[in-house]
């Protein structure tokens, strides 16, 4: 191989490189808000929409309060994480 299609083919390769960095960065920040939205979601769903084992228990469980200061702190966290 002569010196230019070395160059060409080491382009290729930081192109590529780069891609597949691109690729891990997308995947890694889908998985956390991906687990955060997931969290907030079944949060919700505890708040709002009390199940048959609440009720089942004579309304025995954690109250709503710690609840949702559990989901605003979650929230807050992945708020100051993304700003990092």
């Amino acid at each position: 191989m002569n010196s230019k299609e070395e160059n060409v083919n080491f382009k290729e390769w930081e192109v590529a490189r780069n891609v597949l960095k691109e690729f891990d960065d997308r995947i890694h920040d889908l998985r956390k808000y991906g687990f955060s939205f997931l969290t907030a979601l079944l949060a919700a769903e505890a708040l709002l929409i009390p199940g048959p084992i609440a009720e089942a228990a004579g309304k025995a469980g954690i109250p709503d309060l710690i609840k949702l200061a559990v989901l605003f702190g979650h929230s807050f966290a992945d708020l100051c994480a993304a700003t990092d």
